[in-house]
């Protein structure tokens, strides 16, 4: 008798499971979900669906001559004016609720490889008409497990798009536009995208969840959020091939405040990204784009193979306003977070974020095998608290005993490189006792991008026995890179427990040399930079800015180049001071353009005094007043701004026949009118074609003449005779011959 109750409850069970078809943007709550029509909202559908232990379905059918759908684009949009009944089935329950089945919808079959999310989805849930005091703070609420997909869900202003609080395992938000309009291109924000939370320390929290995933119809855009796009606090979280951030092409910043917050405990093992690429994720175009953080250790969370800071591409500019990656969390967790892998595909792009691109704040945290540049200040930072400010970065300290984050790992010292063949030969030592880093070391090289590591070129283990020592490596370049020996190389140490350094950085000094000096106020001079690193084996890389204290500032900024001399790069640029007087050159070495910087970590500055004397009066003018040429040559005329240069100036050109026939003897020059700018001091060059024949005749004349000058005299010379001379006669001597007296 016990065995058929139970047979028969099981069978009412499955009895009991249903699809309810919504076919109504109404709020009311009808629940009848028959095939009538008009008599199955969101609302009705979402209470049938609740208090059983079976699978429902929520499905959609509404007719586009429903008031809340617009017939020309297929879309219909439920605003509920009141929240929605949490989702709470029992124990063994799922609802599942699909937005792609409404007529017309179709989910995405675009890879991340293939570029941005192509889903048509007709469904909206739109928080627009809650009211601030209805409420309505969420949008979907799931108490358990469930589904969302294809689903656009958007203005819920004052909540969250979709949350589990409890989800128990298998809840899921897939192909969906959270924060979005239908198109993916506008933001109409929710506070926060997605939620699974509850409390990771009191047994009360969501597991199992997953948002997105590596098929294409999973992938979600996450974006336009006020605060966060996930929130994730609970165990076994995945985050897959979603554009959090950007537009549905992946091309455009449609930024949440933060991309995701990731917290938890012991255990709670949290996926973002994967080695694969159908995994892949986009965290581009937020304030900050990943952020671990929690009160106790987050453990097994692993942010794997994802463009952070990038377009879908992972090559062109997208950046996070503030972090790429802020590892906030507790210190004791017997596994740190991971960001990147030593496997193919687990390395994450992270680039052209504003501020840093990892930062380790009061914690452990692996970075390994990524892709780090173009971001506003260092690649990976280990300044404890520093949170996004200008802090430099952090030195090493002898034998490594200081314990700020990630334990103040020292980064490897490189003293030797070489290229041979297909191998780069380097020598390098880490400062690390045995007491202070747990070994062995995982020391991993990269070729620079100004301060970072942009191209992993491989890795050395750093074993115990070698602590302090210098130890020569080989490694092959990998396909694909080149190496040359003017190139940077950078790396990081990894210890045993999971803290990763910074990168490496040199030391550099400069030299600045002005010329000429003293020089005229308003006229342009060279400022030449010389960098040299005072250790390693690198030429410096990065920038120079130049600046001079004149009213306004007077500034350039140099690219070093690489020079001849050992250790050695520089550059000029052009300064101008506005004002006569005493002044000084700043030139401003940036620690985080470039692989080099001061014992402190910080830029590197140095100063030169110049002299700006009172400008010269303006004038331009012919160098001469009587040019020879030989018949069949070009005579080339210069006028020249033989001084001042503060302000724009000009003069008229104008042709005058002599005994030369033009037109036959010569090509016509045209009047014209010759302008400088302020500063600028190149002659204007006149080429005139001088033609053959075949008499023997007299010199021939013809004449130039400047005029009409503006805000300049003519100097020394406003009359140009052009003399032409036969070919045939012994007179070559006299081509550009002045002769001593000008022509009436």
């Amino acid at each position: 008798m016990r065995f058929a109750f139970v047979l028969l409850a099981l069978l009412a069970d499955v009895a009991a499971a249903a699809t309810f078809t919504v076919d109504t943007t109404s709020d009311v709550g009808l629940t009848a979900c028959t095939p009538a029509a008009n008599d199955c909202s969101l609302r009705g559908a979402l209470s049938r669906a609740n208090g059983t232990a079976v699978e429902h379905l929520v499905q959609f059918d509404i007719p586009m001559t429903d008031g809340g759908c617009v017939a020309a684009t297929g879309v219909c949009t439920i605003r509920p004016a009141t929240a929605l009944p949490d989702i709470n089935p029992n124990a063994n329950g799922l609802v599942t609720i699909d937005g792609l089945t409404q007529p017309g919808a179709s989910a995405n079959t675009n890879t991340p490889a293939q570029g941005g999310i192509n889903a048509q989805l007709k469904i909206v849930l739109s928080g627009t008409a809650c009211g601030g005091g209805s409420g309505c703070s969420n949008g979907l609420s799931f108490v358990r497990h469930g589904t969302v997909s294809g689903l656009v869900i958007n203005g819920f202003g004052g909540g969250t798009a979709v949350s589990f609080s409890q989800a128990g395992n298998g809840g899921v938000v897939e192909g969906c536009y959270i924060g979005t309009d239908v198109t993916g291109t506008i933001a109409v924000p929710n506070s926060y995208g997605v939620i699974a939370g509850g409390n990771p320390f009191g047994g009360g929290f969501s597991s199992n969840v997953r948002v997105g995933g590596n098929v294409p119809r999973q992938r979600n855009v996450i974006s336009g959020q006020t605060s966060e796009g996930i929130n994730a606090g609970g165990a076994n979280f995945q985050i897959l091939g979603n554009l959090i951030g950007t537009n549905a092409a992946g091309t455009a910043a449609l930024g949440n405040a933060t991309g995701m917050r990731l917290s938890g405990g012991v255990g709670f093992f949290q996926i973002v990204g994967g080695a694969d690429a159908s995994s892949r994720n986009v965290i581009s175009g937020n304030g900050r784009g990943v952020v671990i953080a929690g009160a106790g250790p987050t453990n097994g969370t692993r942010v794997i193979g994802n463009f952070i800071g990038t377009d879908v591409t992972g090559t062109l500019p997208l950046g996070n306003g503030n972090l790429g990656i802020e590892l906030s969390t507790g210190v004791n967790g017997v596994q740190p977070p991971l960001v990147g892998g030593t496997l193919a595909g687990e390395g994450n792009v992270i680039a052209f974020n504003g501020t840093q691109g990892v930062a380790t704040r009061n914690t452990r945290g692996q970075v390994i095998g990524n892709r780090i540049h173009g971001n506003g200040q260092l690649g990976i930072s280990g300044r404890t608290g520093d949170n996004g400010t200008t802090g430099g970065r952090l030195p090493n300290d002898p034998g490594d005993p200081d314990n700020p984050a990630n334990n103040g790992q020292n980064f490897p010292d490189i003293s030797a490189y070489a290229v041979s063949g297909g191998n780069v030969n380097l020598s390098y030592r880490v400062d690390s006792t045995t007491a202070n880093s747990a070994y062995p070391l995982r020391v991993e090289f990269f070729k620079a991008d100004g301060d970072e590591g942009r191209d992993l070129i491989g890795f050395d283990s750093y074993l115990a026995a070698e602590a302090q020592t210098v130890k020569p490596i080989s490694l092959p370049i990998p396909s694909g890179l080149t190496l040359g020996a003017d190139d940077v190389i950078v790396g990081t140490a990894t210890d045993a427990q999971g803290n990763t350094s910074e990168f490496s950085f040199g030391l550099v000094a400069l030299a600045v040399n002005d010329s000429p000096d003293p020089h005229p106020a308003g006229l342009p001079f060279m400022v030449d930079v010389e960098a040299l690193a005072t250790t390693g084996p690198f030429k410096p890389n990065g920038v120079v800015d130049v600046s001079m204290n004149s009213t306004p500032p007077a500034t350039c900024t140099i690219a070093l180049e690489p020079r001849v001399p050992a250790n050695t790069s520089g550059g000029s640029c052009s300064l101008i001071a506005t004002q006569a007087g005493a002044r000084t050159i700043t030139a401003t070495y940036r620690t985080f353009r470039g692989a080099f910087g001061s014992a402190t970590g910080g830029d590197v500055v140095t100063t030169s005094p110049h002299t700006a004397t009172a400008p010269g009066p303006e004038q331009v003018g012919f160098t001469r007043c009587r040019q020879r040429v030989v018949e069949g040559e070009v005579a080339q005329v210069r006028v020249t701004r033989n001084s001042g240069g503060v302000v724009a100036v000009g003069a008229s050109l104008a042709h005058s026949a002599g005994t030369a026939t033009p037109g036959v003897d010569y090509t016509v020059p045209p009047n014209q009118v010759l302008s400088w700018a302020a500063g600028d001091f190149a002659p204007k060059l006149i080429n005139i074609p001088i033609a053959t024949d075949a008499p023997i005749e007299a010199i021939e004349r013809f004449r130039l003449t400047l005029g009409d000058p503006v805000s300049t005299a003519i100097l020394p010379f406003a009359q140009l005779d052009i003399e032409i001379m036969d070919g045939v006669d012994d007179v070559r001597f006299g081509d550009s011959f002045e002769p001593p007296d000008c022509l009436p």
